[in-house]
């Protein structure tokens, strides 16, 4: 909201969405409700007609199973087996029941996943087909219902009735001779087969088939779970009304009847299902609307952009002078004396003062910096200074007058170099003649031999560096690598130029360095007291990072046969004015 109000653009775009869509959204809504009822009607009619097709095809399987009872009820073999009633097992009995299986077997041949099952009145069993009947009797609830109605066909579902966890359909009848029972019939239909038959409904679709006590014969439950729609309502209420609500979802009730067998067939379908095609139809509306919105939104935004042009130009000045971080001021044309002209002229002269107050803050920031770094070299002279002093005194102390000429005349050479360089920057050449007369004042401290190598191209001895660069990192392998050696000390200065960068290493044989100190060291910690990192490293790297920003490298390793060594790289530097000796 806050953006429509401060853009003219989103206004303009928000004014022809709304004056191009509310009248498609109207006549949109008016398509989708009729195409909604029709598509209903029509999913409705289609239900209904695979829901006769079912009822006739079960109608039909119902009446070749009850044909096939009423055969074997007339099978003279039949009858003579049942009524001799033999007390005890004998091989003409024997010979009698395998004719009655084999009479069993074949009338179930024609007739495709049912099989067939005699019961006689000494609870003798004869199976054509299936061994699950082994365990009923004549006086069993099954039975007992068959003989309560000897004038009709009996349907059950026993895996529903609790009379057999089987998945079957039972179709019962009573075999009498002269008023007396002598067995009874039954044919059992696989309940795969109703599942192959009711396919044409989908998954979610619940089938219930009742008998004519509204007891149910067939279940499918689809997405009601039976145990739900028992607990929560009796199988003949399925057939008193058009629509359910169950668990939040809303299904329609669809019913069909088998007359020959008062077979009631109830479909509650979810509406969602019911809906499904007006669903599609009402996303494809919504895709064409979408469609429409998108191109409204392009020609809204096109049609806008060219009041806006000018305002975006001006946009992109201000980004790009950002951008530049003020070093340039904008210079924009302003042809027209309007009030788009007058905004670019005040943002012109705006960026002049800028750039004039940016220049401003980069000169005193120029100068802080200078005078930061004098700061920090004016710590390192004292520690340098009172150093030396004290070899001198030593030596004079403990060795007489044999070694001090040496010492006065580097130590004399090391100021005439510090106090003849006026900058903060000296030639390599004149660092390194620095660091040779430190070394040969410093030699004495130790109590071994030290050889000092220097590896350099000539052609770098011009070349810019940071004054008293090196001399905290000799001093540091001297005073601490060398302390407690007493085997030949080397000290090896590596100095060269790659892809415009020096880079400096200083390797030594010493004792080395520990993990801790090396972090404290890189990390630019600063120990209170004279130590080397009190005053001289702290201070070298802090010199690195004002002069060259993060456009330095500072690294310490330790070397495999022993001692450390120190790499820095910085950017190469000409020879300039500032360097004059």
């Amino acid at each position: 909201m806050e953006q429509i109000r401060s853009s003219i653009q989103a206004k303009l775009t928000l004014l022809f969405l709304c004056g191009a869509l509310i009248p498609v959204i109207l006549l949109s809504a008016l398509v989708t409700y009729s195409s909604h009822q029709t598509i209903m009607e029509k999913e409705l009619a289609y239900v209904n007609d695979k829901m006769e097709t079912v009822n006739a095809s079960l109608n039909m399987t119902l009446t070749e199973m009850e044909r096939s009872l009423a055969g074997l009820l007339s099978s003279d073999t039949l009858r003579g087996v049942l009524s001799s009633r033999p007390q005890s097992a004998s091989l003409e009995w024997y010979y009698q029941y395998k004719e009655i299986e084999r009479l069993l077997r074949t009338v179930a041949s024609s007739n495709a996943n049912v099989t067939f099952t005699v019961i006689g009145e000494d609870n003798r069993v004869y199976n054509g087909g299936n061994f699950f009947n082994r365990s009923e009797r004549i006086d069993g609830p099954l039975c007992r219902q068959i003989i309560e109605n000897p004038w009709h066909v009996t349907l059950a579902r026993r895996s529903l009735r609790g009379y057999l966890r089987t998945p079957v359909l039972t179709m019962g009848k009573g075999l009498s001779e002269q008023g007396e029972l002598l067995g009874i019939l039954l044919a059992d239909l696989e309940l795969s087969y109703l599942d192959g038959m009711l396919e044409v409904f989908g998954p979610d679709v619940s089938i219930y088939m009742l008998d004519g006590d509204s007891e149910p014969l067939y279940v499918r439950a689809g997405s009601i779970d039976y145990e739900v729609l028992a607990a929560q309502m009796a199988p003949e209420q399925l057939l008193s009304g058009e629509t359910l609500r169950l668990e939040g979802r809303e299904y329609l009730c669809i019913r069909g009847a088998s007359a020959d067998y008062a077979v009631e067939s109830v479909l509650l379908i979810p509406m969602d299902e019911v809906y499904r095609d007006s669903n599609q139809n009402l996303f494809r509306t919504i895709v064409i609307l979408i469609v429409i919105l998108v191109q409204t939104a392009l020609f809204a935004r096109v049609f806008a952009s060219e009041f806006t042009r000018r305002i975006r130009g001006l946009n992109r000045e201000v980004a790009d002078f950002a951008a530049r971080g003020g070093t340039e001021s904008i210079h924009m044309r302003a042809p027209n004396p309007d009030e788009f002209g007058q905004l670019a002229r005040g943002v012109t002269v705006m960026s002049e003062r800028i750039v004039e107050m940016m220049g401003t803050i980069r000169r005193d920031e120029e100068e802080k910096r200078r005078l930061e770094i004098a700061a920090l070299q004016s710590q390192i002279n004292p520690h340098m200074l009172y150093n030396t002093l004290n070899t001198i005194t030593r030596l004079a102390q403990l060795q007489g007058v044999r070694n001090i000429e040496e010492v006065s005349a580097a130590f004399a050479q090391m100021m005439r170099i510090i106090s003849k360089a006026s900058g903060d920057r000296i030639p390599l050449e004149q660092e390194l003649d620095y660091i040779r007369r430190y070394v040969a004042i410093k030699k004495y401290q130790i109590v071994c031999n030290l050889d000092v190598e220097i590896r350099m191209d000539e052609s770098l001895s011009k070349r810019l560096v940071l004054k008293l660069l090196l001399q905290p990192f000799v001093e540091n392998a001297i005073v601490h690598g060398f302390a407690t050696t007493t085997t030949a000390a080397r000290l090896v200065i590596a100095i060269r130029d790659e892809n415009g960068y020096m880079h400096v290493q200083i390797e030594d044989n010493g004792a080395g360095m520990d993990d801790a100190t090396k972090k404290r060291v890189l990390s630019g910690w600063k120990k209170e007291g004279e130590s080397f990192t009190s005053v001289g490293i702290h201070n070298t790297l802090s010199r690195l990072r004002l002069q060259y920003k993060d456009d330095c490298r500072f690294d310490i390793r330790d070397r495999l046969d022993g001692g450390t060594v120190i790499s820095m790289a910085f950017p190469s530097e000409e020879r300039g004015e500032e360097a004059e000796t």
